[in-house]
């Protein structure tokens, strides 16, 4: 697959040109549009439902294209407002062997019908005999729907052998920096979810998480830059969904997998699943080591009371991290209808930074330089907890799902820091060590509850809850060297901070399909209470908000051959707990940095057009999208009258973000 992006996008005629065939009704002589056409198209060898198949009706007496349809999820169809007449119905889906059916007679009377059932249509995969050589028809390496961008990692070599992370990077507009970093069109809050569902774990956690999931393990990566209301509101970029295959194998199987750079990144994993007809057990472990340099810059030129102060910095570093990830569930199939699972994940690992800043600085006629020395260690851990519930119906398209949930995660952090006077004056200098240790934990409980029901004519309604009760507990302690050359307890740095934040939402979401036009209108309503404490200084902050998050999506024509979508959707940046935090951060004692706990969310306006056009495994997809931004959390640096620079986070201004994106798979 190639990516490729560019600001300006080029819409030719020749694109455009097939909106004329895409279900638009002719002149059909007058005869009345009361005709009604359903049925279902499945594989002809899997007999499972083929979605998104496009239906053609064709006049027999001038072959005159009159109107059509696509198939739903579950592969049904139903087309109705036919003109009466006789018919060639065309069924294909790329990939398939396009079958026709004659004559389809609508009209009432002996040898037709007003209403027609076609039952089950069986497509056959496409196969071209080159040599010895059989090229079957697969699905698409990229599909657009109503709502989000599929890409087929099956299909795509290029991430096999790899990591969830290498196939990440094989996605148009995901970026995926050195250390694991996800952005989605050039912003990194992003929300990922496994198989839908959210997973506690953030940070270098879920990057170990990815890193140990092989690709060769993923079905699709589904992209969701404009996410319907039923999904969260986070991530102002979107949603990054990672669907994994469906293991159906009976029995014991499992791989292991081993890789290197052979220099200072190393990682394994492996899998182990069990599978019957009433359960279905796994395992995953995993493990990665990586160890990269650090280096980096500042310069600081202030004029303090007429007093001209300048201040050089490099820094030189080194960080490692290790990480060892364990996961392991079971399914148990009730029956057919009912399933329950279980599955706890285990995560236990530790960064090392080891930094050297170089400082020159001087005020006037002073001048010194000196060296800031830190060594720092943590510890991380992490346990998650998962019970769901499926319930399937008769109707395919009804279904409940219910999640409750369950983590805690541990980092204790031990630092100490040195300084030493190089040349000058020690007038700026505390030459004093220092010594701090960090607890941090973080319990976060879900649970959420979805049910979908189908009505007649292709409409269905979505609507869900979701509860979460977070809190942070984060216990700092300092202590330094006094001028008697004993340790001493820094009640001034000494800072204890819990944060707690309970969530609780409900969402509906109507959709429906009119022939070749697919339509989703939605809204979220949620209500949030967080309380910030100061526990040594006894303050509390209390910030209760609610919020609306309406959301919206229309597209038209056939999904496999040619389509034109446009969404809107209004998300939410939550100020993160660094952010809020009021400590102070001493790491550098010229540059201090703390969070603001009276911080407000951003709010992110989004819309978006795309436009996607299909032909023989190809897809070349245009789109635009405007993103508005209110309340923007923006870093606010000053600068104190002793020339130290302070640096916080403040809810500034408002933000508009332009941009564009071209497409291209399968060539």
């Amino acid at each position: 697959m190639k990516k490729i992006k560019i600001i300006l996008i080029l819409l030719s005629i020749e694109l455009l040109a097939p909106i004329s065939l895409s279900g638009q009704r002719y002149s059909q002589n007058q005869m009345p549009s009361i005709g009604i056409l359903i049925g279902s198209v499945v594989d002809s060898i899997s007999k499972k439902p083929i979605a998104y198949a496009s239906i053609s009706l064709i006049r027999m007496k001038n072959d005159e294209l009159v109107t059509g349809g696509v198939t739903d999820e579950t592969g049904r169809f139903e087309i109705k407002e036919i003109p009466l007449g006789r018919y060639f119905v065309f069924v294909e889906f790329i990939g398939y062997k396009k079958t026709a059916i004659s004559p389809v007679n609508l009209f009432p009377g002996k040898g037709g019908s007003i209403e027609q059932d076609l039952g089950k249509i069986l497509l056959q995969l496409t196969t071209i005999q080159m040599e010895d050589v059989d090229i079957i028809g697969e699905r698409p390496l990229f599909t657009h729907t109503i709502d989000k961008k599929i890409f087929n990692v099956e299909k795509n070599t290029l991430t096999t052998g790899g990591t969830a992370l290498d196939a990440l990077q094989q996605i148009p507009g995901v970026d995926v920096d050195m250390d694991g970093n996800i952005s989605l069109r050039g912003n990194a809050n992003v929300n990922v979810l496994i198989d839908g569902k959210p997973s506690s774990l953030t940070g270098s956690s879920r990057q170990a998480l990815l890193e140990n999931i092989l690709a060769d393990n993923i079905s699709d990566i589904e992209v969701i830059t404009n996410p319907s209301a039923k999904y969260d509101p986070d991530g102002m970029a979107g949603i990054i969904n990672i669907v994994l295959k469906e293991n159906r194998l009976a029995g014991l199987n499992g791989n292991i997998s081993i890789g290197s750079d052979f220099i200072d990144k190393h990682n394994g994993s492996g899998q182990l699943n069990f599978r019957n007809e009433k359960v279905n057990i796994f395992a995953n472990l995993g493990t990665r080591l990586n160890i990269r340099d650090q280096q980096g810059d500042n310069y600081q030129e202030m004029l303090i009371n007429q007093i001209s102060s300048i201040l050089d910095q490099n820094t030189d570093g080194e960080r490692g991290r290790n990480n060892v990830f364990i996961k392991s569930g079971i399914e148990y199939f009730l029956n057919r209808t009912n399933t329950f699972s279980l599955d706890a994940t285990y995560t236990v690992g530790d960064r090392s930074r080891i930094r050297d800043i170089v400082s020159n600085q001087s005020l006037g006629a002073l001048e010194s330089e000196f060296l800031r020395t830190t060594d720092s260690g943590s510890d991380r851990k992490g346990k998650d907890l998962t019970l769901s519930y499926d319930r399937k119906f008769p109707d395919p398209k009804k279904k409940f799902s219910f999640m409750a949930n369950h983590s805690v995660n541990d980092d204790k952090n031990d630092t100490d820091y040195g300084m030493e006077l190089l040349s000058g004056s020690s007038e700026f200098v505390d030459l004093n060590s220092q010594n701090t240790d960090r607890n941090r934990t973080n319990n976060t409980t879900n649970i959420q509850a979805d049910y979908v029901h189908p009505f007649g004519n292709g409409y269905k309604i979505e609507t869900g809850y979701k509860g979460t009760l977070r809190s942070i507990d984060d216990n700092y302690w300092s202590q330094s060297i006094n001028n008697l050359g004993e340790w001493s307890i820094d009640d001034s740095l000494n800072n204890y901070f819990i944060y707690h934040e309970n969530i609780q939402a409900v969402y509906t979401q109507f959709s429906g399909q009119k022939g070749l036009l697919q339509y989703q209108l939605g809204s979220r309503i949620e209500h949030v209470s967080t309380i910030s404490e100061l526990k040594i200084t006894n303050e509390k902050f209390e910030n209760p908000y609610a919020s609306v998050f309406p959301s919206g999506s229309i597209s038209f024509g056939p999904p496999k051959s040619f389509q034109i979508q446009a969404s809107y959707s209004r998300r939410i940046n939550r100020p993160s707990f660094r952010r809020l935090n009021p400590f102070a951060s001493y790491s550098d004692r010229l540059n201090i940095r703390k969070g603001n706990p009276f911080l407000k969310p951003e709010y992110i306006d989004v819309m978006e057009l795309n436009i996607s056009r299909f032909n023989r495994g190809k897809t070349i997809t245009a789109g635009i999208f405007f993103r508005r931004t209110t309340d923007k959390i923006r870093h606010h640096t000053y600068v104190q009258d002793d020339g130290i620079s302070v640096t916080t986070y403040e809810n500034i201004d408002n933000t508009r973000t332009y941009g564009a994106e071209l497409i291209l798979s399968g060539v």
